[in-house]
């Protein structure tokens, strides 16, 4: 049987992902994996059996191009046109530009099934599910709409896409049962199943064999404990306390953080700021087939998230099952998932990550007491046998195995809804549209480089298209003017210094008492 998986990862492919591919191969499918569509280079190659293709996508539509050829060889008509129809291809067609150019890519290849992860290439995948009367999963990694890292109007317009379109899949996938459950309630979903963020064990891993690989590596004492971190380093995920925190623990209590992101310079002044290199350390990035390996050699794994959107609430992230799988408890704080994992296997404690001195409490009354941390040990250990992907691996078999009848059974249905479709889509996006102009930056990344050049636009300007001026602010520098006031909702920006920058563009508005609307998109972060 032949599979089509689709997912919009741009950066790196996501460790589910690989995995959900191999177990299918390994039963004797086939399958062919179009994961990015934003990347910086297109890319074709086989790992693992998995046939993978990655493209760039260049901002433009094969209907506007062929609407261009008619046109006058002038740029400020080209200008008016091109934005005039993205404008209303965004908000009035079933599939926008951007949509358009994943169905194309993923239309030339034959396929059995559709396997897409996460809401981005959700409409997409229905309609080519749609065309050739295939069978639908919808694997959804998280809650999408409700991130509140998302502009307001993402996170609108997101809700309204997924609550129209999700009942098109012929089978919903999840990352555990909290979120299954408000799913099943907030859309109505009945074919719906949980395949956790669980990992898999090579052969021949045995943790006890590698705990002093991380101590090795940084030069630790025997006697030390290692509070590990590892994953994405960024602002919203509290790291800023947890480093704090370590004012109030003992010398031999170290804390590892393994990951990259733009947060890590910030973290790095406040370590200076309060002399604690010996305290903490920045491992820098793993590749993910090794990660297991260095997890090992902690003493306890830590999981910061704060409950500041559903989405972080209701997470049950990658790292979590992999300290188990190495035999290593976790602190984290009181939310559902891990509160529901320690109450079944006693794998882990929590504590209050808001305030650096609770936390340090928490932390000493686990690795200071011997036999608790020891106890902790041996639960994670038995949680192992059950947190692994071997288990999960076959939840996704019994999936693929009814999903023919399923389908079947839901076809006469997804036709008559079909038609209308095109419709929702018109109704759901213009009202997820409304709202006022955006800010939006191409390419569009949490860091960048010096020497980089991005691209700022502001979408949604009303028809009389007042006037746009542009500023910028390098903290701790003052805000710059960087283009006076000018028609041209665009301009082009390039990075010659490192450091943290925001962005902030005035919108001439007589109504406003200073004259204008201002619009602010920060902070980024500019690497040598």
């Amino acid at each position: 049987m032949k599979i089509l998986m689709i997912a919009p990862d741009i950066f790196m492919i996501d460790r589910r992902i690989l995995l959900e591919a191999e177990s299918l191969i390994k039963k004797g499918h086939s399958v062919t994996l179009l994961s990015g569509f934003e990347c910086r280079k297109e890319e074709h190659y086989t790992e693992k059996g998995i046939s993978i293709h990655r493209y760039v996508y260049d901002w433009d539509d094969y209907r506007l191009k062929r609407i261009r050829k008619f046109l006058p060889p002038k740029d400020v008509i080209h200008r008016v046109v091109n934005r005039g129809f993205i404008l209303f291809a965004n908000r009035f067609l079933t599939l926008s530009p951007f949509e358009r150019f994943i169905f194309e890519k993923a239309n030339q290849f034959e396929f059995d099934i559709i396997h897409c992860h996460d809401l981005p290439v959700l409409k997409p995948a229905i309609v080519l599910s749609a065309l050739r009367d295939v069978p639908l999963i919808y694997d959804a990694h998280e809650l999408y709409p409700s991130q509140k890292v998302l502009p307001l109007r993402l996170r609108l317009r997101s809700y309204i896409n997924e609550r129209l379109y999700i009942k098109y899949a012929d089978y919903v996938i999840t990352v555990n049962d909290f979120i299954a459950e408000l799913m099943r309630r907030r859309y109505g979903v009945e074919n719906i199943d949980v395949i956790m963020n669980c990992t898999k064990v090579e052969d021949g891993f045995e943790p006890s064999h590698l705990r002093n690989i991380l101590k090795e590596r940084l030069k630790l004492k025997e006697s030390d404990k290692i509070v590990l971190f590892q994953g994405w380093i960024s602002p919203e995920r509290n790291l800023d306390t947890i480093v704090r925190a370590f004012r109030y623990v003992g010398d031999n209590i170290k804390l590892v953080l393994i990951g990259y992101g733009p947060y890590e310079d910030k973290l790095r002044e406040i370590v200076k700021k309060e002399r604690l290199k010996k305290r903490v350390f920045f491992f820098g990035a793993v590749p993910s087939e090794e990660i297991l390996r260095y997890s090992a050699g902690a003493d306890i794994g830590i999981i910061p998230y704060e409950p500041i959107d559903e989405n972080h609430l209701y997470c049950s992230p990658n790292k979590f099952f992999e300290f188990i799988l190495c035999g290593i408890p976790v602190i984290s704080n009181d939310l559902p998932f891990f509160r529901s994992m320690n109450e079944r296997y006693g794998v882990g404690v929590t504590a209050d990550m808001k305030r650096p001195l609770e936390l340090a409490k928490s932390l000493r009354s686990v690795l200071e007491d011997n036999e608790k941390l020891n106890n902790l040990r041996e639960n994670a250990k038995k949680a192992a046998l059950e947190l692994n992907w071997g288990v999960e691996e076959g939840k996704l078999y019994e999936i693929y195995d009814k999903i023919f009848e399923i389908h079947r059974r839901k076809r006469e249905m997804k036709k008559k809804r079909f038609f209308y479709l095109p419709l929702l889509a018109m109704v759901g996006t213009y009202l997820a549209c409304k709202g006022g102009p955006e800010m939006e930056l191409s390419p569009n990344q949490n860091s960048y480089k010096v020497g980089d050049e991005i691209e700022i636009m502001i979408r949604y300007l009303p028809p009389s298209q007042p006037e746009v001026e542009f500023w910028v602010k390098r903290n701790p520098e003052p805000w710059v003017k960087i283009r006076e006031y000018s028609k041209n909702p665009v301009i082009k920006y390039r990075f010659n210094k490192p450091g943290d920058y925001a962005f902030e563009a005035h919108i001439k508005d007589e109504k406003s008492p200073q004259g204008f609307r201002a619009l602010w998109k920060g902070l980024y972060t500019v690497h040598q």
